[in-house]
């Protein structure tokens, strides 16, 4: 039985075609709209050459954000507002 490899891409230079799938990741606490859904649309094109299968993936920084937050200028949810991350968990779903 093979397992599949599935990309997490930082950006959109890190597709391959040597891959099954990818996970199609918005940073939807982002207030750079780049991260919520830019890099996605430059990267569709692609993807479906590649015949990856997108995997959509929407992902909210917590706490104080670490590099992750600092790279997708993230509005960090604090872990005591968890309202906060099920706002947007929510508007996601939609």
């Amino acid at each position: 039985m093979e397992i599949p490899l599935i990309l997490f891409p930082g950006n959109i230079t890190g597709l391959s075609g040597y891959a099954d799938a990818i996970f199609f990741m918005s940073l939807l606490n982002s207030a750079n709209p780049y991260f919520l859904i830019d890099a996605q649309a430059i990267a569709a094109p692609l993807v479906r050459r590649l015949g990856l299968e997108a995997i959509p993936l929407g992902y909210i920084i917590m706490g104080p954000g670490g590099a992750a937050g600092f790279i997708g200028y993230a509005r960090p949810i604090p872990y005591s507002k968890p309202s906060l991350a099920q706002a947007y968990a929510q508007q996601a779903n939609t």
